[in-house]
Formats: C-alpha cells, structure tokens, sequence
C-alpha cells in the first residue's frame, strides 16, 4: 500500500500537482515511517513545491537515514543552493546586545 502512495507522488510530482504529491509522500510514511526513500521522496516533493525549510529539514532527515544515497544527498544539495534559502535558516542567530 506504501509503494502505491509512493507511486502516486512521483506522478503527481512530474505533473506538477505539488499538493498532491506531499499528500501522497506523506501518505506512505505513514505507513512506513522508517523508509528513507519516501523521507527522501516527501522532501523533494516539498522542494518543488517551493517549501524549502521543511524540505531541507526532510531531506537532512534522509541522508542522516543513509548517508550512502547519491540521490537524497543530490536532492539536499539542490536545496541548500537553492536561491530562495533563507539565511537564517543556515547561519547561527547572535545574541543582541544589550
């Protein structure tokens, strides 16, 4: 049933129904909470859907699954390059001055 939903989000994905596709992705982890593959699929969806915080949380949570997956650490890479990256999601906050 997993790879049904699975199956669904990559379609949905190619056709550009990101709703859909993050629906379907998080649909399998449902049922599958601990396969890297649909964590790595869920954060690509949320990356063409323009989420980009969350996808780069998602796809961190993949590669740190199997840091060994070419494709979930290519997918992470295109995220943290991405143009639409906030800054502050990647620099450490300093503490004001008082």
């Amino acid at each position: 049933m997993a790879v049904f939903h699975q199956g669904v989000g990559c379609c949905a994905g190619h056709e550009g129904h990101h709703d859909e596709a993050i629906a379907a992705s998080r649909a399998a982890l449902a049922l599958e909470p601990k396969n890297q593959e649909f964590v790595n699929d869920l954060g690509w969806s949320l990356y063409q859907a323009g989420i980009l915080d969350e996808a780069r949380a998602t796809l961190e949570r993949a590669v740190a699954m199997d840091p060994t997956d070419e494709l979930a650490a290519e997918n992470l890479r295109i995220c943290r390059t991405h143009p639409g990256m906030r800054k502050a999601s990647r620099v450490t906050h300093r503490r004001q001055q008082t």
